[in-house]
């Protein structure tokens, strides 16, 4: 999954015409990945490689264009169905939200990136997505001024010092409106803490595995921050010829590895939980042949980390890509199977599934949210990623919530399509959903706002 894209460095060595070919190739699969939260690990090899190791900007597809149907910014009661929500426009072909939390009805963080920016910025130096965090104040939101992370390595193709900035944030999780985290991934973890007054680039621990230059790195993709002194981070990093599931610790001083009971290939996707002693980290592992790739589970109990079962079912790819906790014995995990979406309940004692009943096509649940009163919340893509999907517990079944569709008018029948990444409903009666709308090769970010006591299906 991590090696060098070897097409591309023959294309380098070979005809330096046939790079863009090549690199577009990249760029088509990061694109797709984008849209499909689980498979977010295709953006690290696709883009990330195609920088590290050929030392070659991507070259970027023509600009399309987005009409969008939005209602006014929600400053007052929340709305008796989702409302699409203003955002601050960025200028750039590709802008994705990641993730999002809320920590009060005004005061709420979401990340992503403002995409389309990557190329050369002279000789030796490079530029990714430039990563993203954007604030609501209760009546609008806003981007906020973020530090972009940076890295320097010899390249061992050319011989020289490569400098790489940019990158492409993936989670955020808060305690408190003077604690919250926002990690992700560049040409190695990225981790930016927000103290209340600003935010700023935090080393993350050091990593053997991590070679760029041959494209090996590590990357963060979920956090939850418990208190100021207690955050988990989980991706994977590179070890031998693969990955294997990475799990960051923050004590209030630096983030440190911790030790997992899991060896296998894989990684993590999602982290959550309802206090310090009760964690639980998501993701997806190799089986022992290696020919199919089955749920990981684990669960921190205040002492040490444990794997846990789950009913995996019969397939080839089974993934889980987040996962959120209302107490002990109340969690949630979703994510997708070869058959379609997910959903997995803890009670307290084992994991089992549930019904999920939604309109035809989803794909899959790309994240899960538990709020006041234990109501838990679900969001993904249906249809290849052409349309976005909120789900609702209840009577013992998920059921679809109806969303606004952003895209009207000429190009609903253009190769467009929306989908929704990352969702939050705690701590307020408000429900927080992040995403994008696409139409061609131009993204926008998506904000959908609803009410936990508002919808019924």
């Amino acid at each position: 999954m991590n090696e060098p894209d070897l097409r591309l460095r023959q294309a380098l060595t070979r005809d330096p015409n046939a790079i863009p070919d090549a690199v577009s190739d990249l760029e088509r699969v990061r694109r797709r990945a984008a849209a499909r939260q689980s498979h977010r690990r295709v953006i690290a090899t696709a883009t990330v490689v195609a920088i590290v190791t050929a030392g070659v900007a991507v070259p970027l597809v023509a600009l399309g264009h987005l009409r969008h149907s939005i209602a006014p910014a929600i400053s007052g009661p929340c709305p008796f169905s989702f409302a699409s929500q203003p955002r601050p426009i960025t200028g750039t072909r590709d802008e994705t939200l990641d993730d999002v939390a809320a920590v009060s009805s005004h005061d709420a963080w979401a990340v992503g990136i403002a995409g389309d920016e990557l190329g050369s910025h002279g000789p030796g130096h490079f530029h990714l997505d430039r990563i993203r965090i954007l604030h609501w104040s209760g009546a609008s939101w806003s981007d906020v001024n973020v530090p972009q992370p940076s890295w320097t390595y010899r390249d061992e193709m050319f011989n020289q010092p490569i400098h790489i900035s940019g990158g492409f944030l993936q989670g955020v999780s808060a305690s408190g409106p003077n604690d919250a985290w926002a990690v992700g991934y560049g040409v190695g973890p990225i981790a930016l803490h927000w103290n209340g007054a600003r935010w700023s680039i935090v080393p993350t621990a050091r990593l053997n595995g991590q070679d760029p230059s041959r494209g090996r790195v590590a990357a963060l993709m979920g956090v939850v921050a418990v208190a100021r002194d207690d955050a988990w981070a989980v991706g994977w990093q590179p070890s031998g010829g693969g990955e294997i599931p990475l799990v960051e610790h923050w004590d209030g001083q630096a983030w440190t590895v911790a030790r997992l009971p899991v060896g296998a290939r894989g990684g993590l996707t999602g982290v959550g939980g309802s206090g310090p002693n009760d964690i639980w980290a998501v993701g997806q592992v190799s089986d022992a042949t290696g020919r199919s790739l089955l749920m990981l589970m684990l669960h921190w109990d205040g002492a040490k980390w444990t794997s846990a079962r789950t009913p995996n079912p019969a397939g080839a790819d089974d993934r889980l890509a987040a996962v959120a906790a209302g107490s002990p014995n109340d969690a949630w995990a979703v994510g997708a199977t070869d058959s379609g979406p997910v959903a997995l309940h803890w009670d307290g004692r084992r994991w089992g599934e549930t019904a999920i009943e939604t309109q035809p096509g989803v794909d899959e649940l790309n994240d899960v949210a538990v709020g006041s009163g234990g109501q838990a919340w679900a969001v993904g893509d249906a249809n290849g990623g052409a349309s976005a999907v909120i789900v609702k517990w209840v009577d013992r079944a998920w059921r679809a919530v109806r969303v606004p569709s952003t895209v009207s008018g000429a190009f609903a029948l253009a190769d467009a399509g929306e989908s929704l990444n990352g969702v939050s409903a705690a701590r307020t009666d408000q429900i927080w959903a992040v995403g994008r709308t696409w139409i061609g090769s131009s993204s926008r970010g998506l904000i959908e706002l609803g009410c936990t006591q508002a919808h019924r299906p």
